[in-house]
């Protein structure tokens, strides 16, 4: 089996989903969405219009009212915010440890992943650092 063939199924897809602002005005009623595997999709609007919002559903960062969010085969997914989003009372360490926590991986899982992430963008030294 190639790559190729291994990979031909879709990686994301939405179906029916909905989501209301805490205002309670409509975002997203029975939203459809597929992105296959190999595509890239470029999501564009104005201020206030849901893209953040969208790419929090996709990343398990948002709750849905309705419908169901697939990624196939099952990934993890990560995007980086437009603004920081560093907590300046925590180091380095327990920044990048956050999410993982969230997602209550197990402590060695964490910290395997946390020591590979920081030696990845040279800050193994700065852990320890606000």
């Amino acid at each position: 089996m190639t790559t190729k063939e291994k990979h031909a199924g879709v990686s994301i897809r939405l179906e029916g989903v909905s989501k209301r602002f805490p205002s309670g005005r409509e975002l997203f009623s029975k939203m459809e969405l597929t992105v296959e595997n190999g595509e890239f999709l470029s999501v564009i609007g104005a201020s206030g219009c849901g893209k953040s919002t969208l790419l929090r559903i996709l990343s398990g960062l948002e709750p849905i009212e309705g419908g169901a969010v697939a990624i196939e085969p099952a990934a993890e997914v990560a995007f980086v915010f437009q603004e920081p989003h560093l907590l300046p009372w925590r180091t380095v360490r327990q920044n990048v440890l956050l999410p993982l926590e969230l997602m209550k991986l197990p402590e060695q899982d964490r910290e395997e992943r946390l020591n590979g992430a920081l030696e990845s963008v040279g800050m193994a030294k700065e852990k320890n650092l606000y």
